[in-house]
């Protein structure tokens, strides 16, 4: 028996704890919110009932064992330095991350696994820059995630959850902990023999395999549903939120993305594709024909109203991805118009509905200081010298101090 840390205490965060404490793994659930640390207290006391979305299997189960802390409680560092296994789900929007980060620095840990979930567009290059890549002298691995596990929504103790098919994961630098072979073996189960399914990737590859910037902001701020939003109107991501103009223009950005990421020497799969890869759903001639396939894949509520999606993962996460993937682009004058279109589109958009998004160019400012060209920045992923730190008071020290109010659960 292994101890494993989890940090975040949203869906995939609560569904990962059940899935280590059903293989008798001990297991800590760290919340970073009040409201969180209550729900789960309450869910713990009672019997789980789990439906797989995809094959209709219903089991029944608890998350009894669970060791509840809070992250800004006496407990976590001790939690910290007895785990093997450190599980980073919270979503990738700098602040959280990097109050993370600097909590891992500051104990100073060794033989340590820290796998981000997800490892985010953002945080993977960021990480990158911040780390002495290769060259690991606390003997730590450190595992990227392309999104999650899972698709997983948890309403008390009501669970609704399907596991993906096949999973992309990355190592950064070194890995002298075998964190992809451990980690599978961990979370494989009689109940499941097959799943996880770990395909490894490289990091840049990882790192353009997320397209949330596209799928999710896109669609939350397309002008017919920013107006159903703003009328309380709640309706289906994926479903009642696109239709064939709209994914026309997401299937844009998206061949944008994959010639991108060959230019940085990543072979990544169009939208439709993972879907098919992830879900096994049948994969059609456009985005709209694969997506009308996925209505038993795809359940996601838009925002209820305007605060709420200011306060979404679809603004704080892929936004602060947009940046990044913005300043990539600009690196090739004229080749990816589309892209450099959409993200004044975005950053247009949000000004005009007051969505504040400054904050969310931490990652991108730091990569362009740190990594201004192309050769640079693969070489982020390629060099085997320790890496100059940036320190953040350089960037905008003043924001990094505000405590994240989402409408997330963490």
């Amino acid at each position: 028996m292994t101890n494993n840390l989890i940090i975040g205490g949203g869906h995939v965060g609560k569904m990962l704890a059940y899935d280590l404490l059903k293989n008798g793994e001990k297991t800590t659930l760290a919340t970073l919110s009040i409201n969180s640390y209550e729900d789960i207290r309450s869910v713990k006391k009672l019997k789980l009932t789990l439906k797989n979305e995809l094959t209709d299997e219903v089991e029944s189960g608890d998350i009894h064992g669970l060791n509840l802390i809070m992250f800004h409680g006496s407990e976590i560092n001790e939690e910290f330095k007895e785990s093997e296994n450190i599980f980073i789900c919270v979503p990738d929007i700098p602040k959280l991350r990097l109050e993370i980060l600097q909590k891992i620095k500051n104990l100073n840990l060794h033989n340590k696994r820290f796998i981000f979930i997800r490892g985010g567009q953002g945080w993977i290059p960021y990480l990158a820059t911040q780390l002495e890549v290769r060259y690991n002298p606390q003997n730590c691995s450190y595992l990227m995630v392309e999104d999650s596990l899972y698709g997983c929504r948890f309403v008390k103790n009501q669970i609704s959850y399907k596991r993906k098919y096949s999973v992309n994961v990355a190592l950064l630098g070194a890995d002298p902990l075998d964190s992809i072979n451990q980690i599978q073996d961990l979370l494989c189960n009689i109940s499941h023999p097959n799943w996880p399914s770990l395909v490894e990737v490289t990091p840049v590859g990882l790192m353009f395999d997320a397209l949330g910037y596209i799928v999710h902001t896109a669609v939350i701020l397309y002008g017919p549903n920013l107006e159903k939003t703003k009328a309380g109107i709640v309706y289906n991501h994926y479903i009642e939120g696109i239709n064939e103009e709209l994914c026309a223009h997401l299937e844009v950005l998206d061949q944008e993305r994959v010639r991108l990421a060959q230019k940085f020497g990543a072979a990544v799969m169009p939208f439709k594709e993972t879907l098919g890869r992830q879900y096994n759903v049948k994969v059609g001639a456009s985005l709209f024909d694969t997506l009308s396939e996925c209505k038993n894949v795809y359940k996601s509520s838009s925002p209820t109203d305007l605060d709420a999606l200011k306060n979404s993962r679809a603004i704080n996460e892929d936004i602060s991805a947009l940046w990044v993937i913005q300043h990539l682009a600009s690196l090739f004058p004229g080749e990816f118009e589309e892209t450099l279109k959409y993200a004044k589109w975005i950053s247009a958009t949000c000004e005009s509905e007051e969505i504040s998004i400054d904050i969310l160019k931490y990652y991108a400012l730091t990569i362009k200081i740190l990594a201004p060209s192309v050769s640079e920045f693969k070489n982020l992923f390629t060099r085997h010298e320790p890496i100059h730190v940036v320190a953040a008071s350089s960037l905008h020290k003043a924001s990094m101090h505000e405590r994240a109010t989402l409408s997330i659960s963490i």
